[in-house]
């Protein structure tokens, strides 16, 4: 999927300031998606959400009111992200061929106030179930608005919240009876 399929186009009516004043309002939130699309990588989603901002303010991203901003915004970092990713992974594959390349893979912290424990458990989730336990719970979505943002279908953000759940439920009990 390319940046540019998934991004919407310019379309009128809100003005700049409305859209800097309310990326002002969500740039926390946008700042900590950005480092878990980024596997945990603090340049990368430095850089990552400087060239979502850029999409948006420049408005080659447009908001047309068909989610919430925020669900938008977070759509637009994303896709920022994968494509940087596959960017990245593109470059280092024809400019590194000594050895294959080597992603890192930690994820970053859900909330500065989580467990220990459940920061654990987070980071064995695979991917896809880490993105939606944390858009529905760190970052306050509805599964309609974490599918949207993963561009994934509702069924399909239903099954990854599910067995997220259910191992996040399993590995908060084995900690805990371990612990006993």
């Amino acid at each position: 999927m390319s940046c540019e399929a998934t991004l919407v186009q310019p379309a009128e009516g809100g003005s700049v300031h409305d859209v800097r004043r309310d990326l002002t309002l969500l740039h926390a939130e946008a700042w900590s998606w950005a480092v878990l699309c980024c596997r945990g990588d603090r340049q990368g989603a430095h850089d990552v959400l400087h060239d979502a901002y850029v999409q948006i303010l420049s408005g080659r991203a447009t908001f047309k009111r068909r989610s919430s901003f925020k669900t938008w915004v977070f759509g637009v970092i994303r896709v920022v992200a994968m494509a940087t990713r596959r960017r990245r992974l593109l470059r280092d594959f024809l400019f590194e061929p000594i050895g294959p390349v080597a992603e890192s893979i930690a994820a970053p912290e859900v909330a500065p106030r989580a467990p220990p424990r459940l920061l654990a458990a987070m980071r064995a989730l695979p991917r896809r179930q880490n993105e939606i336990v944390t858009l529905v719970f760190a970052h306050d979505l509805t599964l309609e608005e974490a599918a949207s943002v993963m561009s994934i279908s509702i069924g399909a953000a239903r099954q990854h919240h599910a067995r997220a759940k259910q191992k996040l439920r399993a590995a908060l009990i084995d900690l805990e009876t371990s612990h006993e």
